[in-house]
Order: structure tokens, then C-alpha cells, then sequence
């Protein structure tokens, strides 16, 4: 996923933060209820820059 445009769109439209350099991605889930004790799988996850 290519989070560039989405953080653009953060700082443009909402204005939550200026010219800022991101020093760290994380990742991870927020699951807050499964009904039926659901199964979530990551198979691989990677950051690069450009």
C-alpha cells in the first residue's frame, strides 16, 4: 500500500500536521469485537522509501 497520498490528504485537507519527515511505520491491528472468534493472518508485510 502506497501511503504517500494518504498522508498527503491528512496534511492538505485535514492540516493535522505540516512539513514533517516520518521517521517510523508501524503496523499492526485494532480489532475491537469478532463475533465467532475470527482468524487474522499477515503473510508479509514490507516498507521501503523512494
Amino acid at each position: 500500500m502506497d501511503i504517500k497520498p494518504i498522508v498527503n490528504w491528512i496534511k492538505n485537507t485535514k492540516g493535522w500536521f505540516g512539513d514533517v519527515t516520518i521517521g517510523d511505520v508501524q503496523f499492526g491491528y485494532e480489532i475491537t469485537s469478532s463475533a465467532g472468534g475470527l482468524d487474522f493472518r499477515t503473510n508479509s508485510f514490507g516498507v521501503s522509501a523512494s
